[in-house]
Formats: C-alpha cells, structure tokens, sequence
C-alpha cells in the first residue's frame, strides 16, 4: 500500500476499489505500483484477467456470465479461482485515502 501512496504522491494518476479481502489500484502501466505477491491484470472482453495466465474457459464466456451478476456500474475481476464483481474505482488524488480503503 505504501508503493501506491507513494505513487500519488508523486503525481501518478491512480484509481482504486476494494473489497473484504482485496484492493485494486488502476492507472497507467508506468504509474502502477510494484508490489511482491500482487496480481498484475490486464483488459481483455471488458474485463480484468491476470496477465501471467489465460483463463479456461475463454475469458468472453466467463465475462458474459459475470456481467449477468454485476451491476452495470461494476468492475468484473477474472481470477484463477474466483470472480470478483466491485464497483467501478474511484479517482484517489489523498494517499490517505488508500489507508481507508484497505481497512475495509
């Protein structure tokens, strides 16, 4: 978290949702934040996958099916063994913000 907040800090444009067990930080490749043991996503059929592994079955199929449980607003995660549905991040200009994201 502390990568991130430095991150903005430093000017870099981020967005973030969160959930029980997770946080999403979202902006540009060069923006992004290194974190050991993350998951580094990437677009593919209106959905974030993990970009070291391709999902099974194909990712269209598993975003038609998630889309169908997801608010229109929503943010649909394709993990190995979960799909994840958040509202859509938000802008975090604060670094404090992103504390109070974790904590949820």
């Amino acid at each position: 978290m502390r990568s991130a907040q430095s991150r903005i800090s430093a000017g870099a444009s981020l967005s973030a949702a969160s959930g029980c067990d997770y946080v999403v930080i979202i902006g540009d490749e060069a923006d992004l934040p290194w974190s050991d043991g993350a998951v580094y996503l990437g677009w593919e059929a209106a959905v974030l996958v993990p970009t070291t592994q391709e999902p099974t079955p194909r990712t269209a199929l598993i975003a038609e099916a998630a889309r169908r449980g997801a608010g229109t607003h929503d943010l649909v995660i394709v993990l190995p063994q979960t799909v994840l549905h958040t509202p859509s991040p938000r802008p975090i200009a604060d670094p404090a913000l992103l504390t109070d994201l974790s904590a949820d």
